[in-house]
């Protein structure tokens, strides 16, 4: 779904389920299975989640999209989908680097590392991709 600007008005069954798809960041393929007049579906795992035709709900859109997303949303929870991001993880020799090489930005590595802080084990941070494997070469873990 092409809305750059998020001013598109989406009416349509498919276009509705696509457009949640999409604003969430969830991978979706289009099926064409149903006949022409079918509402569409969001099939996530063995559950499946009817859409609406907006146009067609009328007066009814707002109630019939707040149904659609929370069934979605605990479609895709039940599945193992997180629905809120995790926190993002930066070896400090990273964050050292990143705010040496631009000072112009002003950044606190203080402040930036005041949150939670996990060590990392040195062979999971290179299979995470938050160190190279000549990065973490001799280190045990990382923080």
């Amino acid at each position: 779904q092409f809305n750059p600007v998020g001013t598109a008005k989406f009416t349509t069954s498919c276009d509705i389920a696509t457009s949640f798809l999409t604003k969430n960041s969830v991978p979706y393929d289009v099926v064409s299975t149903a006949a022409p007049g079918t509402a569409a579906s969001v099939k996530i795992g063995t559950e499946t989640v009817p859409s609406y035709d907006a146009v067609a709900a009328g007066d009814q859109a707002k109630a019939k999209d707040a149904v659609f997303v929370k069934a979605v949303n605990m479609s895709l929870r039940d599945s193992g989908y997180p629905l809120k991001r995790a926190a993002i993880k930066v070896a400090d020799q990273k964050l050292d680097a990143f705010i040496a090489a631009n000072p112009e930005l002003k950044l606190d590595a203080a402040a930036i590392r005041g949150g939670e802080k996990a060590a990392v084990p040195t062979d999971q941070a290179v299979k995470d991709k938050l160190l190279t494997a000549d990065e973490a070469a001799g280190a045990p873990e990382v923080t």
